[in-house]
């Protein structure tokens, strides 16, 4: 069993600490099943018309304890919570699987119905969930449309707060006007590079305005959809003789620098191989001795030996027990749990969380309404 909790189920702003905990039984499950790192997966939904409709997920590692969830719509939502995990090594590459995988998968239904990940969960163990009811007017005023085209220029998504905003602002009115500038100037040399190309070739119908619009055509707009050739045929389509391909102005660049190149490599003959196939051989011999010291060492194993598998089990224990043996603050104990840094047991109480409260409830970083 998981249960969520919320301050309050009439949100005084867009944004809610969400704190959970997890009786002794799911807590006993994890433990027998040897994960070693659970994450807390929650899914924020919202109602429209009678229905519902998935609108956020976050990954958090379960022994956060607590997270801050933005909303970008009045109205009521549900937050539910699921236990996932990936056994892995590499804890970090496990988490952006789980992201990448919730990113593609609705795990709310539209009559608001929790749909459990059995891909990275265990039907055995529960969910939870709570209600809110998000305010209007409460929300981050938008910046005026030219910031906003500044400001967001190079970003396909939009920015979720006022502090997201902040930060592309900062890069936006410090090094972006060179950047932009290094950027035109580059699109423009490379659509004149493109034009001259199709110049000579005979492109018929080239898009000029390309050189003047970079942020509102592709790189390599200034080509028509369909080439066609003045060369290669006339005005009504008609193919002309193969011998026309002799009189494009390209071609006929390119064969001079052929014959140039061909020149060039007849007056180059005189210079010999033998300096790089005395670099192969001392590789070789490099090689060929390394493998002698290794085996008269006794081989790669003896080098680096490898983890035998008791010793693989018996790590695993420990590490079980001195993790489980931390998550026990976490175990539900009758009580509604309040959701603030300040209540939760000093280890939990992270540099991360207490950013996240000073930023929320000094209402520096509001949410932009979607």
């Amino acid at each position: 069993m998981i249960k969520l909790f919320v301050e309050d189920s009439n949100l005084h702003s867009p944004v809610a600490a969400v704190r959970w905990c997890i009786d002794k039984n799911t807590m006993n499950k994890l433990r027998e099943r040897e994960i070693i790192k659970p994450y807390m997966a929650l899914f924020v939904a919202r109602e429209n018309d009678e229905e519902f409709r998935q609108v956020d997920q976050k990954v958090v590692p379960l022994d956060q304890a607590m997270e801050y969830i933005e909303f970008h719509s009045p109205g009521k939502h549900i937050i539910f919570g699921c236990l996932v995990w990936i056994n892995c090594v590499n804890q970090k590459e496990a988490k952006k699987d789980l992201i990448s995988y919730f990113k593609d998968h609705w795990c709310v239904s539209s009559k608001g119905e929790f749909i459990k990940p059995t891909s990275y969960s265990d039907d055995e163990i529960d969910s939870g969930s709570v209600n809110v009811v998000v305010p209007d007017g409460y929300f981050a005023k938008e910046p005026v449309a030219w910031e906003r085209w500044w400001v967001n220029l190079w970003y396909e998504s939009k920015p979720v707060n006022q502090c997201h905003f902040r930060r592309r602002k900062l890069l936006a009115y410090s090094i972006q006007p060179l950047m932009v500038l290094g950027y035109v100037l580059c699109r423009t040399f490379l659509s004149l590079i493109q034009i001259l190309v199709l110049l000579l070739i005979g492109t018929r119908k080239i898009q000029y305005q390309v050189i003047l619009h970079p942020f509102i055509y592709d790189r390599w707009d200034a080509a028509p959809d369909k080439l066609s050739s003045v060369f290669l045929e006339n005005s009504s389509g008609v193919k002309r003789d193969p011998v026309y391909l002799l009189s494009v102005p390209l071609v006929q660049l390119v064969i001079l620098g052929l014959l140039w190149f061909v020149n060039w490599g007849l007056h180059k003959l005189g210079l010999s191989f033998g300096s790089v196939l005395l670099w192969l051989l001392a590789i070789n011999v490099v090689m060929i001795l390394a493998a002698i010291i290794v085996s008269i060492l006794g081989g790669w194993n003896k080098l680096f030996p490898t983890e035998t598998k008791e010793q693989k089990e018996a790590r695993i224990k420990l590490e079980l027990e001195r993790l489980y043996a931390e998550y026990q603050d976490m175990v539900c104990v009758g009580a509604p749990l309040r959701p603030s840094v300040s209540s939760l047991p000093s280890k939990r109480r992270t540099f991360y969380l207490r950013i996240q409260e000073f930023k929320f409830k000094s209402k520096v970083c509001l949410p932009f309404a979607r």
